[in-house]
């Protein structure tokens, strides 16, 4: 009575040899792959294998030492012109679409388009002067 079936032993059997094959065969890929070491020429990073295993990038025009000429911009003031002018682009710009903004949160539509924009230029007039 404790017998098992010919069927059963002989079907788990095939289940434990197919899946000793699948586990060989994905060994076996991961040992046949290797990354691309391809090099372009604009400088690319290259994929190389690290002693670990693990990818590492490799930059071919990279030097160990930094030699950087390039020239830094002198900082220059914004005269009081164009600070005015600056003033007023950004007035125009947020009187536009300060109203479409209020409508979309809504706390605010209760003072309406008018009190909402003049609102905004009494702060931008307190900037201009402050």
């Amino acid at each position: 009575m404790s017998a098992k079936p010919a069927s059963y032993s002989s079907a788990s059997s095939d289940n434990d040899i197919s899946a000793k094959r699948s586990s060989q065969n994905m060994a076996s890929d991961a040992e046949d792959y290797k990354p691309s070491a391809k090099k372009t020429k604009n400088g690319s990073p290259k994929k190389t294998e690290s002693p670990k295993g693990k990818r590492v990038r490799v930059y071919p025009n990279m030097r160990a030492t930094s030699t950087r000429t390039a020239q830094y911009r002198i900082r220059q003031e914004w005269t009081d012109e164009e600070e005015r002018a600056f003033l007023d682009v950004m007035s125009n710009a947020l009187k536009n679409s300060i109203w479409q903004a209020v409508k979309e949160d809504g706390r605010l539509t209760h003072r309406g388009g008018t009190g909402v924009k003049a609102h905004c230029t009494a702060l931008m007039n307190k900037l201009k002067k402050a």
